[in-house]
């Protein structure tokens, strides 16, 4: 079957780019290949990704995060599009982690995997108490891809 459609969490950290990398660099694989004596012929499935930002549910939108999300998904788009990829955004309010574990196994969406950093823009005391990856990880029902 093969993966068709990429759950990205973008929050404009490093980690997320890298995390997108990945998602493209997966898209852009052959869903099949047929060999014969004389040619390899490839068969490529429709490829999609999604990104997602969450919005803590508190938290108004300033300039400066306004800034960050807009260059999150212009980047996003425009590395998608130039390897021939589909790329939509959704922004989410609540927590990060329940947000896009909950976001991942909505069946609705048809999504075959999550892959995101595995450290993101939060605050210290989330990297030391229980991180979104770790958490999704373990509470999304489909294959999930953390990206160091």
């Amino acid at each position: 079957m093969g993966i068709k459609k990429i759950l990205v969490a973008l929050d404009g950290s490093e980690n997320s780019q890298r995390a997108l990398e990945m998602a493209v660099d997966l898209a852009k694989r052959p869903k099949d290949e047929t060999f014969s004596t004389k040619a390899k012929k490839q068969i490529l499935s429709p490829r999609k990704i999604l990104g997602v930002y969450v919005k803590p549910w508190l938290q108004e939108f300033d300039e400066k995060e306004d800034r960050l999300l807009e260059t999150a998904f212009h980047f996003a788009k425009t590395k998608c599009e130039k390897n021939g990829i589909k790329f939509t955004s959704e922004i989410r309010i609540g927590d990060a982690k329940s947000e896009i574990a909950k976001f991942a196994n909505d069946t609705s969406y048809k999504i075959d995997m999550v892959v995101l950093g595995s450290r993101g823009k939060g605050s210290i005391a989330e990297k030391f108490m229980g991180s979104v990856s770790n958490y999704v990880l373990h509470k999304s029902k489909i294959p999930v891809l953390v990206v160091k």
